[in-house]
């Protein structure tokens, strides 16, 4: 198994001779980014609604 190693302004990536975990991790952070819009969408919402009702 190669390794390589990295250095970013963000920290380390590793580079693993396994394309598949590689592919995994990346199908990981995709379905958590639109549950975090959808979650920042309806917060968004109900603090402009509560907003609305004061006024």
């Amino acid at each position: 198994m190669a390794q390589t190693t990295h250095e970013t302004t963000l920290g380390r990536i590793e580079i693993v001779d396994r394309p598949e975990e590689i592919i995994e991790t990346s199908r990981k952070k995709r379905s958590i980014l639109p549950l975090a819009l959808l979650i920042g969408a309806l917060v968004t919402f109900l603090v402009l609604r509560s907003r609305a009702r004061k006024n």
